[in-house]
């Protein structure tokens, strides 16, 4: 069995208190931790085996103080899927998602990004949550973005952020792929075009009636009528090619016209 490896690049973000490193050691060392300790920036590696791929993560779990806000845009540039994570207790951090969420799409410059939006702290009582399940489905529906509930202290859910994240992520890696190779072709083929038509510009083109110099000459003319004479800027005029004809007997024709009128 021939196994891929990925490498993704996983950011998680969110206000302070909201469970953000809790879930991230839950995820990577099955631990949980009561203590809060406020988190400047940790990174964490994890290999994880999902459909046959083997997809090697770079976790990073920021900071969520505002005072870092240049840091944490330096991850977000840098990242590939994104993890915001707000607490089902409190309202703040609820409404904080979306600026996030308008942050990282901003920075992107892309509204395709793969991004999930984490209720955290589910193990709560009933009376204690401030954010109902369908505000959060409503909210993810709003944003485009994949939602769950979760509890890291009970580990509920965790896995399943990272694996529902990689598969989105590995979804749309797949779309840009198949985006830019065609992006590629239509490039290429317009450059074979410019490059035919620049080498036909270098050839002298000839009608029945009519002879026509490239754009590098400075005249040309018509053999139908003596009276006649051509515009300089008709030089860019298309005919169908019938024959092609020497430069000097040409030059002999030129000799031969009447000047054109300057207009």
């Amino acid at each position: 069995m021939n196994i891929k490896n990925k490498k993704c690049c996983i950011c998680i973000s969110g206000e302070p208190g909201v469970g953000k490193s809790s879930i991230v050691q839950q995820f990577v060392n099955k631990e949980f931790s009561t203590q809060y300790t406020p988190t400047l920036e940790d990174s964490y590696f994890y290999k994880l085996d999902l459909d046959e791929e083997i997809y090697n993560l770079d976790i990073l779990d920021t900071a969520g103080q505002e005072e870092f806000c240049d840091l944490k845009n330096n991850y977000i540039l840098n990242g590939n899927a994104f993890i915001i994570v707000y607490s089902i207790s409190c309202k703040g951090s609820f409404k904080e998602v979306k600026n996030i969420r308008d942050n990282i799409i901003n920075l992107k410059n892309t509204e395709d990004v793969p991004i999930i939006i984490v209720g955290n702290k589910i193990d709560i009582e009933e009376k204690e949550r401030k954010v109902s399940k369908l505000e959060g489905i409503n909210l993810a529906k709003q944003l485009n973005c994949i939602f769950i509930e979760t509890s890291a202290k009970q580990n509920l859910n965790i896995l399943e952020i990272f694996t529902s994240l990689v598969k989105d992520w590995n979804k749309k890696l797949s779309t840009w792929k198949k985006i830019s190779k065609k992006s590629s072709y239509s490039i290429k083929n317009t450059n074979d075009n410019i490059s035919k038509e620049k080498s036909k510009e270098k050839n002298i083109i000839v009608s029945e009636n009519d002879v026509y110099l490239n754009s590098n000459q400075n005249s040309y003319f018509n053999k139908v009528n003596s009276d006649d004479c051509l515009n300089h800027s008709s030089a860019k005029t298309t005919i169908k090619l019938k024959h092609n004809i020497s430069m000097s007997s040409i030059e002999k024709n030129r000799l031969s016209k009447p000047k054109c009128p300057v207009q």
